[in-house]
Order: C-alpha cells, then structure tokens, then sequence
C-alpha cells in the first residue's frame, strides 16, 4: 500500500475553512429562518451536513498508517415538512372551505326567511284568516271586505319580498337560467376564476422549480409559495395533488388532469345547464378543454359549498329549494281562495265563474308569467276588488232555492269555505296544510343550519388541531433558534480562531524559506 509520509502543506487550513463556511451557512439559515417566523406558509429550514471524506492515501508517521478526516460538507438546506400532514391538512382544508361557504349562505337564508316575526309571513297567514274569520261573522259588512282585501296584498307583498331576496341571493351564488352573461359575475364565477388563476401561478411555480432543481439546488421558498397555493386552491375545491419527478406535481379536479408540471392541461369554465329544469342550478362546472361536466364530481371546497346551497343538493334546504316551496305553498292558497271565489256568489247575489275575467279570480297571474317553473313572483292581487269588495262571494250557490240560487247577504257559508282552506292540507304541500308546510319549512332551515355551524366548529377543531401538529415540525420555534444561533456563532468562532492559528504557522513557514 502506498502511503502518504507527509500530510498536505494546507490541509489544516483547509478543514478549518470549511468549518467557517459550515458555521457561516448555519448562521444565514437561523437568519433567514427567524425573518420569516410571522409569514404565513413558510417551513423551517435546516442545514444539512457531513463529515468530508478522509484523506486518501493513509498517511504514515514511521510504521504507523492512520486516515485524517477532512472536515465538513454542506450536503444541502432542507424544508423540515411531514407529507403524510401535508396531505391530510390539504384535504381538510376542502371540507372547512365547503362548510364555511355553506354555514355563510344559511345565515343570508335565515335572515331572508327570517322567522319566528311579529311581521314575517307566518303572522301574515294568520292575519289573513282572521280577516276571513271577520267576514264570515259580518258577511254584508264591506270594512271587513276590504281589510281582507288589504289582507291579501300584505301576505302578497310580504312573501314576494321573501322571494325576490331569495332569487337575488341565488342570482348572486350561480347566476341566472338563459342569461349565461350573469355567471361570470355570480359567486360561483368568481371562484373559478381565481381557481384557474391558481392553476396557472402553481404552473409558472413548477417551471421555476424545474430550472432550479435542474442545476441542482432545491429551491426551498419557490416550493412554500407553491404550497400557499396549493392549499388556497384546496379550500375551493376538493383537487387531488400528485407529487412527481424533480419537485414536480400534478393538479387533478373530478378525476381530470388540470396542472402537470409547468403545462396547465385544462381549466374549469361555467357552462348553461341545458337540462329539463336548470333553475337550481343554471351554470354547471365543465373543463374548459375537455368540454367535461364535472359538477357532481366536486366534492368538496368552497365551489362545492355554493353549488349545494344553491340548489344542487336535495337533502337539505337550499336557497331554491326555499323559494320553490314558498311558491307552492302560496300557489296552493291562491289557488284554493280562487276556486273558493268562482263556487259562490258575491254580495248581490252574483257568481262568478272562471270565465269571468273581472271577478272570477281573487289572484290573478301576471301575463309575464312564462307557463313554467314557480309563480311566486308572477301572482298578484286582482285590482277589480279593491274598488268592489262586494263582489268577494261570501254567500253559498245554494242550488236548493230557485231560480237564484242565492239564500241572501246574511250567508256566509262559503265564507266558511274560505276559512277552511287554512286546515285543507294540500297534496302539493306533502299533504300538509299551509301554515303546517310553512312551520315544517322554517324547522328544517334551522335543523339544516344548526348541522353546517356544528359540523363547521368541528372541522375547525380538527383544522386547528393539524396545524399544531404541522407548525410542530415545520413552523419556525424561536428558542430553538436562538439556541442554533449560539451554536453556530460558536462554531464560527472557533473555526475563525483555527484558520488565524494556521494562516500564522504557515507565514512563520513561509518566512523561514
């Protein structure tokens, strides 16, 4: 074996410049990671190092052969993440950002609903019976005609009201049906506007990665800033990540491919629902390359929270779905007080049928009124009545007295007729009677609430609690830190102490030749 008998001139030197460079490279890493303890996403850094290779060839003193050690390597700065965390924390982020934008929307439905009132519909129905009750007890009294009249137009104005906050609040979520030109603007189009923004900020972050993991640096902040995103586009959207080579991942949505690397593949857009009744949702979510539907294959995010409150999940009361029901249940009122109107006869003695146009109706249908779809927003009160209020048939077409039919102003059976509708229960209703149908309604608004609150305060419990357990391991500790900056500082200074003690053997070596 050949030996070494000698060792090299500026091996010493070398070791301890090293060593300096180490403890320098530790010092600008406990800098940089005490900068950054308040900036959201960013993961602690670590210096990475190793003992240099010894010295080949053995050296020799005489007969003995030994190997030196040639200092330490800086073998790389490394991001201190836990994927397994990372992951789990990603896809919870989706449920809390449907649960959050779900629990937003209840509020707004609740408080557009807004029972129990002294002022709400529910006392509006109550009212208008009352009303009725008056007229049955006084059949030939035109005050009490009138009031229910006025009756009428306050259940009228007071549900309408209800409805069109219930159409705006839904025209703001996903837009309105045959005007594709409201979708960008409504929240949905919002959301996937920034969603496609993030797609193409996580593929500009992939190609900056690729560059710098091509020259074979890791670029530890590029990969935090791409992490933020990552996260912010989980919370709209329940997408899938897949890590691949070089730092590089793939974004998928609904089993579709969106980001691979620094290629964004597709985008989302919104396109017209073309279905039989596209009322509850009017805008579906499609790959805009793809031309894919993926609506239902969202399941999770603040898109999918939307999409649901809206009108795309039938197991609970949604924005729609609330509308749709208070424009049955006032659909079947009217409808029953017109059915009511055409059986009996007015306070002259009169009846009128259907077919007249005047009087045959207590509440018409606006001719604006497109033929399908609810009609909440198209009935209104007939006009004809509030100047001739005693042409409301309180009276019984009573066939048993003839020629007319009529038993005189005093009967109010069919004022009795009217009062029943209040208990008639309705097959459009599930059977139930309106007042019955409305409290139902209300009670399952509240249930469907109170179950987005408590499952919201839970997923923030699990959240906060995979945050701790994340900032535990990548979250920048100060005392730690402080103990890596003494540890390091000392370092340093021994290493500059040792690069002084060989600079000066080698100047008193050199002064010798």
């Amino acid at each position: 074996m050949m030996m070494m008998s000698i060792s090299p001139s500026f091996f010493g030197f070398n070791t301890a410049q090293r060593a300096l460079m180490a403890s320098q490279a530790g010092l600008n890493i406990v800098n940089h990671n005490i900068s950054n303890a308040n900036t959201d996403g960013y993961t602690r850094q670590r210096l990475d190092l190793s003992s240099s290779a010894t010295l080949s060839p053995p050296i020799s003193q005489g007969k003995i052969a030994f190997q030196l050690g040639q200092g330490v390597d800086i073998t790389g700065v490394t991001r201190t993440r836990d994927s397994f965390l990372d992951n789990q924390y990603q896809q919870e982020l989706g449920t809390q950002g449907e649960l959050t934008k779900g629990n937003e929307i209840f509020t707004q439905l609740e408080s557009v609903v807004g029972e129990p009132s002294s002022t709400g519909l529910a006392n509006s129905v109550q009212q208008l019976f009352a009303s009725v009750s008056d007229m049955r007890n006084n059949p030939q009294s035109l005050p009490a005609r009138t009031a229910f009249i006025q009756k009428m137009v306050d259940l009228t104005q007071v549900i309408q009201n209800q409805g069109k906050q219930l159409i705006d609040l839904h025209k703001n979520l996903v837009g309105t049906a045959g005007d594709a030109t409201s979708f960008p603007t409504s929240q949905l189009g919002i959301a996937i506007t920034d969603f496609n923004s993030k797609l193409a900020s996580i593929a500009d972050y992939n190609k900056q990665i690729n560059t710098i993991t091509s020259s074979g640096a890791t670029p530890n902040d590029l990969l935090d800033k791409r992490n933020q995103l990552v996260e912010q586009l989980s919370t709209l959207a329940d997408i899938d990540v897949t890590p691949l080579n070089g730092e590089q991942i793939q974004i998928s949505l609904g089993g579709r491919a969106l980001v691979r690397g620094p290629e964004v593949l597709d985008t989302l857009s919104l396109t017209a629902n073309t279905g039989i009744n596209a009322n509850p949702v009017p805008a579906l979510v499609s790959t805009t390359t793809g031309g894919v539907n993926i609506t239902n294959a969202i399941k999770g995010g603040t898109v999918k929270g939307i999409l649901d409150l809206a009108g795309n999940n039938t197991a609970i009361e949604t924005v729609y779905g609330v509308y749709s029901k208070l424009s049955a249940m006032f659909e079947s009122l009217t409808s029953q007080f017109n059915t009511v109107q055409q059986a009996g006869r007015d306070l002259t003695g009169t009846q009128h049928p259907l077919t007249d146009t005047t009087y045959g109706e207590l509440f018409n249908t606006d001719s604006t009124y497109s033929g399908s779809g609810p009609k909440l927003l198209y009935l209104k009160v007939n006009p004809n009545f509030k100047q001739n209020p005693d042409k409301i048939s309180l009276a019984a077409n009573d066939t048993t007295i003839v020629p007319s039919g009529f038993a005189g102003v005093g009967d109010s059976r069919n004022a009795k007729a009217m009062a029943d509708i209040q208990t008639t229960a309705f097959v459009a209703l599930n059977n139930s009677t309106p007042e019955t149908f409305h409290q139902s309604l209300v009670a399952r608004l509240g249930t469907d609430s109170r179950s987005y609150q408590d499952r919201l305060d839970s997923q923030k419990t699990v959240i906060t609690s995979l945050e701790g357990r994340r900032q535990s391991v990548s979250g920048v500790n100060l005392d730690e830190e402080s103990i890596n900056l003494l540890k390091y500082q000392r370092s340093f200074e021994a290493a500059s102490r040792m690069v002084k003690a060989f600079n000066e053997i080698y100047q008193s070596i050199l002064n010798m030749v």
